[in-house]
């Protein structure tokens, strides 16, 4: 079929005259279109289209659009657009007018177009201003749902299962499988593979349909282009695709094919815990909408089959929509953002769904003890370099503080690293390598004897050679070193080397090459923005600590820790560490608050091996039991150098807990 055909069977192309009209009418245009209906690939097209015409016409159209496809996915950035974007047409035309929808309105103002499959219309409708709305059905065949009579304890193994029984027996169609991240991902795909495999050389596991081989992909967000593309090619026709993917694959993209889909019921999720002020990143259920989202990828060209990995039961408990991530979020990031660009007060913005009042105001209050707002909350001119990086703002802090240590070029090579850590070790075969997630027996929860079978599995010799591999370039110190190790391993060998050789070096060491360019690029990119600060006058750079220098590393991790001196945690009783913060009782007290007990995560050089008392630690992650990440060792009297605001010896002088009496007994 030619794709003019194909756009022209889209059920958008009968709303397209009242989809511009409407538009060129109103500031605001709500269009809700069905999975399959053709709105976020020719609606673009449509404005385009009619902007040229115009020209031709010799008609200047005189307004810009603005599109926000997937409005329902409510990310915190989406939210924030939307207000400002508000904020923005309420400028333009008189508050009156906006709230009473006339019809006319400038010719040269912004038009905003929100779009979704499943956003909630009504609560969208009253924060625009009831805007007109435009329904548009989608273009779907029916599809049968097929849910399990009682839990499993390894749903990994039952999508196999699945994949495997559709092979054999289905018709022709391609396979979508939903799991929650790469360690899942991975290992599913490499038993589909197993399977494919022994069905090329067996007679007994030949398809009764006419597709005779399997061929796996994974998808995620953390996928090269290139990786990617192979996704979405066109196989022969004697060729089933089956793609395993994360939640990426719900929305964002679509697979054409696909007419079986698998449904885990979870994702990763965002959470935040806005009593201890701590955001984690957990396994979660997913929402009923969700469920529709990923149902609606089959069923595109011809009648489709669900199959949900729970009960009907576990379906009907979960929820309608997940909260949006704004009530999920530190808001750290955003809030720092939100005053660069000129934003008084946070707690004002018009938000969607407001957060929670005390979210903000642990924003405002970890953005104050990075001193990038004062006191009466006003950005500082370290706040504003800090909203310059494209990074956490406390890795901003720790960047713009190394220059004081003359360690600049390794912390924002440090940065770079964090930003493909995930993805930087490999299988021996190139394949990308989830961090194993092992734990002692017996603390597992809900996961049952599955999760363990797959992680006792997973260590075999090939780990061990990974682990070994990795040995050499481990630092004592902690994890941020090691990654730092890395990285100049592999520019030492980039820069002296042929290109294969560097792709061997780092197959040899289990090394992701993909990603470790990568990092390159994003530590080209921060250095960028590094030298335009100084450009722009700060005096930022001091003489450079020498390798030799016996300070050399405790300088790196004291750049590091001006940023992270709230993320810090002491070795407590069960060789799991407490995380802790500060709590201000007045002016004159504060106390010492214990917030949890966490291991080290298992890609952290500390998992079952070198223990420090005191480190700082990059994020929680809560799975079967909490996790931190990203950990380095420190010495507690450079939190007095660092942060002698926060950890004020004179504050804490009555506090009874242990971390307040080693650090009195630092200061006597």
């Amino acid at each position: 079929m030619s794709n003019n055909t194909t756009k022209g069977r889209l059920p958008v192309r009968n709303y397209k005259d009242e989809i511009l009209q409407a538009i060129e009418k109103y500031p605001v245009v709500l269009i809700v279109g069905a999975t399959g209906s053709g709105k976020t690939t020719q609606i673009p097209q449509y404005l385009l289209q009619s902007k040229k015409y115009s020209k031709k016409e010799g008609r200047q159209i005189g307004f810009g659009v603005v599109i926000v496809d997937e409005a329902h996915e409510r990310t915190v950035n989406a939210d924030i657009l939307m207000g400002f974007l508000k904020q923005r047409i309420s400028n333009e035309s008189s508050e009156e007018s906006f709230k009473k929808k006339q019809v006319t309105i400038k010719s040269e103002s912004l038009r905003v177009v929100i779009m979704s499959a499943t956003m909630d219309i009504d609560r969208f409708a009253v924060y625009f201003g009831k805007p007109p709305l435009i329904e548009i059905p989608g273009q779907t065949h029916p599809i049968t749902q097929y849910f399990l009579a009682e839990p499993v304890a390894d749903y990994v193994q039952t999508a196999v299962d699945i994949v495997c029984s559709i092979h054999r027996q289905a018709p022709p169609g391609d396979i979508l499988v939903f799991l929650t991240g790469s360690q899942e991902i991975e290992e599913c795909v490499e038993k589909i593979r197993a399977f494919s495999s022994s069905c090329s050389s067996s007679s007994s596991c030949s398809s009764l349909s006419s597709i005779s081989k399997l061929q796996v992909f994974s998808l995620s967000s953390q996928i090269q282009t290139k990786d990617r593309d192979q996704v979405f090619a066109r196989l022969p026709r004697d060729v089933r695709k089956c793609v395993v993917a994360t939640n990426i694959a719900e929305t964002s993209l679509t697979i054409e094919g696909v007419v079986y889909v698998i449904d885990s019921g979870f994702s990763k999720q965002k959470v935040y815990d806005e009593i201890k002020g701590v955001e984690a990143l957990g396994v979660r259920p997913i929402s009923k909408t969700s469920v529709k989202q990923r149902i609606g990828r089959a069923g595109r060209t011809s009648p489709g089959t669900a199959f949900h990995l729970y009960t009907r039961p576990g379906y009907a408990s979960l929820c309608n929509d997940n909260p949006p991530e704004i009530m999920r979020s530190s808001l750290i990031n955003e809030t720092l953002s939100m005053l660069a660009l000129g934003m008084r007060n946070p707690l004002q913005f018009d938000y969607i769904d407001p957060p929670a009042e005390l979210t903000l105001a642990r924003a405002l209050n970890t953005l104050y003890h990075l001193q990038a707002i004062d006191k009466d909350g006003m950005i500082t001119n370290e706040g504003l370099n800090m909203a310059h990086f494209p990074l956490d703002p406390r890795l901003g802090k720790a960047i713009i503080s190394s220059t004081q240590f003359g360690v600049t070029d390794e912390v924002i090579s440090i940065c770079a690293m964090l930003e493909v850590c995930d993805r930087l070790l490999t299988r021996s075969n190139g394949q990308e390598e989830e961090e194993e997630e092992e734990e002692d027996e017996g603390e597992g929860e809900g996961e049952g004897e599955g999760r363990e079978g797959r992680e006792g599995r997973g260590a075999n010799k090939k780990t061990v050679a990974r682990r070994n591999s990795l040995k050499q370039f481990t630092h004592c110190d902690g994890d941020h070193l090691t990654l730092l190790n890395i990285f100049h391993a592999f520019m030492l060998k980039q820069d002296h080397c042929k290109e294969s050789d560097v792709k061997t070096f780092c197959c040899d060491n289990y090394w992701n090459y993909t990603q470790l360019k990568r990092a390159t690029q994003i530590r080209a990119q921060i250095e960028h923005v590094f030298l335009q600060i100084c450009c722009d006058g700060q005096e930022m750079t001091t003489q450079p600590c020498k390798f030799e220098d016996p300070k050399y590393y405790s300088c790196i991790l004291k750049s590091l820790l001006c940023g992270y001196f709230l993320n810090v945690a002491v070795c407590g009783v069960g060789d799991k560490y407490w995380t802790f913060r500060i709590v201000t009782l007045n002016e004159k007290h504060k106390t010492v608050e214990f917030l949890d007990q966490a291991k080290p995560h298992p890609s952290s050089v500390f998992h079952k091996s070198i223990r420090r008392n005191w480190v700082f630690f990059d994020e929680v992650v809560i799975q079967h039991t909490t996790f931190l990440k990203g950990l380095s060792a420190i010495e507690p009297r450079w939190l007095l150098e660092v942060a002698p605001h926060y950890y004020s010896i004179e504050a804490l002088s009555k506090d009874k807990s242990p971390v307040a009496s080693v650090l009195r007994a630092l200061k006597n």
